[in-house]
């Protein structure tokens, strides 16, 4: 009951971020448990490196009000929202409001031999989910999305 009494106290504005961020975590977890890798990173993007430089960062407003509806609802949804589900959530956000940056995948070796994988978004230099302990992971893949790339460049990604 809390919880509903403190989504009320919101603008109207937040409460219409949420919901979105709520719909689209529900359509993240599908596409995770139904679809093939394949088809999810072709949905986000062309590959890039990690070096790339995405400069077309939307207004910080924009990014923390993303970040801050994806991290809060991950955390209260009853179903499984973890780092892959939040990063396609936030992606599918950004690109929403005219944002473009990258969603990376990494995976890290513990010290047991056991794998660990981790996936976040990064707009120009801000990390908007996912942030928590991504230096660690070793990155495997990057997807931008939410720009044009020339035809040369996408024929080298």
């Amino acid at each position: 009951m809390l919880l509903l009494r403190k989504l009320t106290s919101r603008p109207w504005s937040e409460q219409w971020t949420l919901l979105e961020a709520v719909c689209l975590v529900a359509v993240a977890r599908l596409a995770v448990l139904l679809l093939p890798f394949r088809w999810i990173s072709r949905w986000v993007g062309p590959r890039c490196s990690e070096a790339d430089d995405i400069t077309e960062e939307p207004a910080d407003e924009v990014l923390n009000r993303v970040s801050w509806a994806v991290k809060a609802v991950g955390r209260r949804v009853p179903w499984r929202s973890e780092c892959f589900e939040q990063a396609l959530t936030a992606c599918a956000m950004l690109r929403r409001r005219g944002g473009s940056g990258a969603v990376y995948f990494g995976v890290l070796k513990s010290g047991d031999g056991e794998l660990a994988a981790h996936a976040w978004v990064k707009c120009g230099g801000r990390t908007v989910c996912g942030g928590r302990g991504h230096r660690a992971f070793t990155v495997v893949s990057a997807f931008a999305f939410g720009r044009q790339l020339s035809s040369s460049r996408k024929k080298s990604l």
